[in-house]
């Protein structure tokens, strides 16, 4: 399902087969595909975003407590915190 993580960011995504998960995060730098997993309330997932000095990965992870994610996103400038919930229909 759609989560909304600031007014500036989205991501949405799906359960695949077991843990795996595929979705895409929407940001300044436009719509970038994810792979992850979600399993027993914890979420991690990675993606690539291209910036001014060239493509940079970045690392979610994230642990599900009533109806909302929250977690850290590693960059190479170290490491961000996030929040996160489903989109209002």
């Amino acid at each position: 399902g759609l989560i909304v993580v600031d007014e500036a960011h989205e991501t949405s995504f799906k359960q695949e087969e077991g843990k795996a998960i595929s979705g895409t995060f929407e940001g300044p730098q436009g719509e970038v595909p994810l792979k992850g997993e979600f399993a027993d309330g914890k979420l991690s997932f990675t993606l690539e975003i291209t910036v001014e000095n060239g493509p940079i990965q970045l690392t979610f992870t994230g642990q599900l407590a009533d109806g909302k994610l929250a977690g850290a996103f590693t960059t190479p400038m170290g490491e961000i915190a996030w929040t996160a919930e489903r989109a209002k229909e």
